[in-house]
Formats: C-alpha cells, structure tokens, sequence
C-alpha cells in the first residue's frame, strides 16, 4: 500500500477520511477560554475501532476539538453539545451558526465547526472511553504535535484548517 511509508500522522489523515465516508454529518466544536486565546484539545488514545460499513480500522493516538458524528436525524447543535460534553466534561455557549461547512461530495459528508465561548465544567469525568484527556493550548500553538503527560500526540490533519481559522 502506497501511504504505509509516509509518516503516522499520514496514516491518521487517510484513515480519518475513510472514516467519514459512511456518514452524512459530524460536527467540531471549537471551545475557546475566557481570555478568547486558548482553545480546548481532546488527546484520544489509540484502540478506537472505526466501523465504515465496508470495512473496519482502528483510529491511534491524536488530538484535536471535541466532536464526532452526529446521530440519525439529530440536530447538529444538540450534536455539537453532546460531543462537547462526552469528550470534554464541558458545556459551552455554542454559536449557533457554523464558522466553517466542509461538504465532501465524493464521500457525500457534510463537517460543521463551531465557535463556543463561556465553558464550564458540567461533569466530573470524561465519558468517552478513548480520550485520555483534554487540555487547554494557545490557538497559535494548537498546529503542531503536543505533549500531552510524557506523550507526543498529532494533531489530527482534517482539524487543522478548523483550529487555523482565526474568529475569537
């Protein structure tokens, strides 16, 4: 296969674009602290199995906003607050409208990204079991790989152009 000699964090991107080619809609949201300057990361560990429907992977280690795909007929900000607070243990006041739409139309997939602002802890402990933690970083360093507790995760490619995109 050609990308096995390209670098992990290559794998993650062909990977995640795989993985999204069974659904229609996921959402990003992206949590920014009170000083607007900060954005909140999700570190996920590997092991995470990803089903397509036509063929099954495991997702490794990465880091990027919290989100996820949205369930059958559910609302997109209802979504964006469900993953927000299952990845993170933080609600927030979500914008309603989205800073950025990505239509993918080969895969026929649909990613809107959010801003929210005010977040605050809701919950004790994290509910999804493959995030190892959450971390707040300044935007402006949030492109690199980070160092989450001794270990070097990538950012994961497809939420790089959500973290760039400067709206506080």
């Amino acid at each position: 296969m050609p990308f096995l000699d390209k670098p992990a964090e290559m794998w993650l991107d062909v990977f995640s674009i795989d993985w999204r080619c069974s659904l229609s809609k996921s959402v990003r949201v992206r949590v920014w602290d009170s000083t607007r300057t900060k954005i909140l990361l999700v570190f996920e560990g590997g092991g995470k199995e990803i089903n397509t429907g036509e063929r099954a992977f495991i997702k490794g280690d990465g880091c990027g906003l919290p989100g996820g795909r949205l369930e059958p007929d559910e609302d997109p900000l209802v979504g964006a607050h469900r993953e927000l607070i299952e990845e993170t243990g933080y609600d927030a006041d979500i914008v309603p409208e989205p800073f950025r739409e990505e239509r993918k139309s080969d895969v026929n997939h649909t990613v809107l990204a959010f801003n929210a602002y005010n977040p605050r802890r809701v919950e004790e402990h994290i509910r999804d079991p493959h995030v190892v933690g959450v971390e707040w970083v300044p935007q402006r360093l949030a492109f690199t790989s980070r160092n989450h507790k001794g270990k070097i995760y990538p950012i994961y490619r497809s939420h790089e152009p959500l973290i760039q995109y400067w709206e506080p």
